[in-house]
């Protein structure tokens, strides 16, 4: 372990672990602990020196752009002390404090911090309540504690930002929530299970307070087991929408700032709507290829396009085979299952095919055309389809393509493209 100047964890901490059960286990809305002056005076400074300054290639958001919130799971490219924490908290000697404080056997050490290490969080940031992920993402252990220690020297109750423990934010009205400001060398321990809803308000520093930030280390603990009665099936972290601050009643008249916290507040949920869309089209894909590997290896494959979002094809389809390649000619049965708004079609043409071929597109009344070139190509055109509505869709193709005049040997098929997926919106 590399050398460090005083103890890491406070040997008071270390000597009395058992003495924290009893307040972990009883502890409400859910089981935790907090400890102050958790890591030793010394070496929390030198954690504190070496944090890293944030960086906006550790903030990309689920958007795809920088956000206000950095994260950095390699903590030991940090520097000397934070080796040193990671060398501790994978010792069994650190382990096993843990499992004596919390009553929870055989924990382990996530050496890829998924989701951990160092968080910052600016000015405006919040964490809406939520349960987090279940299960670790490669080796499929439980997870069961979050350790967070807090480094900001600098934190007034006002500025929001304090870690908040829900017992149920799905009711607002009956929703009740204990709350921590995140102070230098802080620690909290809470368990992961279904319920333990967590998050913080939105920071708001004043101007001259803005050069701050929030600043935590965290780790996650997992094990091999959990008891069945808190088992669930594997999920990703699952967030709630705040409710509107009490200030908005009837008869009340709407501020500048009222407004502006409105257009944040729908431009959230916007977002979460989109994260749970995006999570769908990935969870239905996965679905289809599992489902179609199935279908594979029990002799039963018929002519089943790709098709996400809110529709499924109805009969069977014409014009494709069963390695999703597509004829000149393509017709295929959807029912909307919602009203459907827009129709994407994703397909992929190989450089060895025609250049500059005409797509149509049939849609019942509904016709659209478009140029296709090499490589893969994305098509959304607007449509409507009423829910529960049956619409026959067809796609032609000027020119196809037959692998055997290219020398492919055993393919004598007129190909138009390869189809990736169909999506419903």
């Amino acid at each position: 372990m590399p050398m460090v100047e005083g103890s890491i964890v406070q040997e008071r901490i270390v000597s009395d672990a058992r003495d924290y059960a009893a307040s972990f286990q009883s502890a409400r809305p859910f089981r935790h602990i907090v400890i102050d002056d958790f890591l030793g005076p010394q070496f929390c400074r030198r954690l504190l020196q070496e944090f890293p300054l944030f960086d906006a290639s550790h903030a990309v958001n689920e958007q795809r752009g920088v956000g206000g919130k950095a994260t950095f799971e390699n903590v030991r490219e940090l520097g000397p002390t934070f080796v040193a924490l990671d060398e501790h908290i994978r010792s069994s000697e650190f382990l096993q404090m843990i499992e004596a404080m919390t009553g929870i056997p055989d924990l382990l050490y996530d050496p890829d911090y998924v989701g951990g290490g160092t968080h910052e969080n600016l000015c405006g940031q919040e964490l809406d309540p939520h349960v987090d992920f279940n299960y670790h993402p490669t080796q499929l252990w439980h997870r069961r504690l979050n350790l967070i220690v807090f480094l900001n020297p600098e934190w007034d109750a006002t500025w929001g930002g304090a870690i908040e423990l829900h017992t149920n934010p799905w009711k607002s009205e009956e929703n009740q929530a204990v709350a921590f400001l995140p102070v230098l060398n802080r620690c909290i321990i809470f368990e992961t299970t279904e319920a333990s809803w967590h998050g913080f308000k939105r920071i708001e520093l004043s101007s001259d307070k803005r050069h701050l930030s929030r600043r935590s280390f965290a780790i996650y603990l997992y094990s091999r087991t959990r008891p069945s009665e808190d088992a669930a099936a594997s999920h990703a972290t699952v967030y709630v929408e705040r409710p509107l601050p009490e200030r908005f009643r009837v008869g009340s008249t709407l501020t500048y700032d009222d407004v502006e916290e409105l257009k944040r507040l729908l431009a959230r949920r916007d977002q979460h709507l989109r994260r749970l869309y995006d999570r769908e089209l990935k969870f239905s894909d996965t679905m289809y290829r599992l489902t179609q590997r199935l279908e594979h290896a029990q002799g039963l494959l018929r002519q089943r396009l790709p098709i996400q979002g809110c529709g499924h094809q109805v009969g069977e389809a014409e014009g494709i085979w069963d390695d999703l390649w597509v004829s000149a000619d393509l017709r295929v049965g959807i029912q909307a299952d919602r009203e459907g708004v827009r129709m994407r079609i994703v397909g992929y043409v190989p450089d060895t095919f025609p250049v500059d071929r005409e797509l149509i597109l049939v849609i019942g009344e509904q016709r659209y055309t478009r140029r296709i070139d090499h490589g893969v190509f994305e098509w959304a055109v607007p449509v409507s389809i009423a829910a529960g509505a049956r619409s026959l869709v067809r796609v032609t193709t000027s020119g196809a393509w037959n692998p055997s005049q290219a020398g492919v040997s055993g393919d004598d098929r007129d190909l138009a493209f390869q189809l990736v997926r169909v999506v419903v919106e």
